[in-house]
């Protein structure tokens, strides 16, 4: 079973696309987004090498991994040389966001 650590900018991320969905008075939105990204963290959990690779730097994947139903991406990080995997949860994105040019580890 991998171990989630979470980057600032990733808890800032999804703080700002719950205060989007709030705004826009969408609870279904938020109920289905908390649901899908609290599966997406146990899955990952599991299956570390689930998402779809999206670069690697040395040991170090960066992958991608979209929500079952909220449209929404979890960029993480995976290190290929530890035996209980480390995913680092670096962003989250809403599918047709546009991202900041580097999302290195």
């Amino acid at each position: 079973m991998g171990r989630l650590v979470y980057r600032e900018s990733f808890r800032a991320d999804v703080a700002a696309q719950l205060e989007y969905l709030v705004r826009r008075g969408e609870p279904t939105w938020i109920v289905a987004t908390l649901d899908d990204l609290g599966a997406a963290e146990e899955f990952l959990g599991r299956f570390p090498h689930a998402g779809r690779e999206v670069a690697r730097d040395g040991d170090t994947i960066v992958r991608v991994l979209r929500l079952r139903r909220a449209p929404f991406v979890v960029w993480y990080a995976v290190q290929m040389r530890r035996r209980d995997a480390v995913v680092t949860m670096l962003r989250f994105f809403h599918e047709r966001q546009r991202r900041p040019g580097s999302l290195a580890p």
